[in-house]
């Protein structure tokens, strides 16, 4: 678990995250679970293990400097 300041953290295109560690969620519950993710504020306010393992699998899974577009 991590804080950041606002308007900081870390930054993936949703498309680009994915739940891991969960074999027995069925396809209905990923799809209620990924409406879910879109939302800003659930990760923003109560990010969960599983959430930030799968940004920082991204984030590796990327490689290269993070960069942020639009500053």
């Amino acid at each position: 678990y991590f804080q950041c300041p606002p308007k900081f953290g870390l930054f993936a295109p949703i498309h680009k995250v994915i739940r891991i560690g969960f074999p027995s969620t069925s396809p209905a519950k990923a799809k209620k679970s990924k409406r879910m993710a879109m939302g800003v504020s659930s990760l923003a306010h109560s990010p969960s293990s599983s959430s930030i393992s799968s940004v920082s699998s991204v984030a590796s899974s990327v490689g290269g400097r993070p960069s942020r577009t639009g500053l």
